[in-house]
């Protein structure tokens, strides 16, 4: 029988993994040692749910009290999944989620769902923080128009089923969005970083409202992007 742990112990494990790693890993990173019985493999990097399984397998681990703060803001915030639940906007992830946040204990097995809930919390407090930043966005000028601004980039996101990324700037409030197959690394910078401010040239292609964000959104093309 697996031994539990209270709920709040593992959050603790999950944000000292995320801590520790400095984001989320999904799996282990291997490679293969060659030695005089053949090739093994060998971890090179730890995945967050390895590195939990491993303070959770020397069964007297630490519970570190500088991480209680964000572990109780987790927690609190992932009890919070039972209006999605009850709404039927939940999705499968989020129902097992919301399954073990909301049991007093948890046991080893567990520990894969709880470990990325670090990083999902952050990314879900950034989200907030930018849809309220954007709120009021208005459009960009007029169709057609070449516009200059100083922009700060909000995301790049990769979208696999597409093969481009969405890349996504607020400029004075306002939302300013660019679809291209160019890779982060592939502009005239040295490396688009999220969250630094970049001076953008472009052609208005569209006046939309955000799909993703909900407010009005200027999507532009012939983008170039300097420092």
């Amino acid at each position: 029988m697996q031994k539990e742990i209270p709920i709040k112990d593992a959050i603790n494990l999950a944000v000292q993994a995320y801590n520790i790693i400095g984001s989320y890993r999904k799996e282990n990173t291997w490679e293969y040692i060659k030695t005089e019985n053949g090739s093994l493999e060998s971890v090179t990097a730890k995945s967050n749910k390895q590195m939990m399984k491993d303070f959770y397998d020397t069964g007297d681990f630490f519970i570190d009290g500088s991480c209680q703060d964000i572990t109780e803001d987790i927690y609190n915030h992932y009890q919070g999944l039972i209006f999605k639940v009850l709404s039927d906007s939940s999705n499968d992830f989020t129902d097992r989620i919301y399954q073990i946040i909301t049991k007093d204990t948890v046991t080893r097995k567990d520990l894969g769902f709880i470990a990325p809930l670090p990083s999902l919390y952050e990314q879900e407090i950034q989200r907030e923080l930018f849809v309220k930043e954007i709120s009021d966005s208005k459009h960009i000028a007029t169709k057609g128009a070449k516009v200059s601004v100083r922009a700060l980039l909000h995301e790049a996101r990769y979208i696999r089923t597409r093969d481009f990324h969405v890349y996504t700037f607020i400029s004075d409030g306002n939302l300013i969005t660019h679809f291209s197959s160019k890779h982060p690394t592939d502009w005239k910078v040295d490396k688009l970083v999220e969250g630094n401010e970049y001076n953008l040239d472009f052609k208005v292609k569209n006046h939309n409202q955000s799909k993703w964000y909900d407010c009005k959104e200027t999507l532009v093309n012939y983008l170039k992007i300097s420092d």
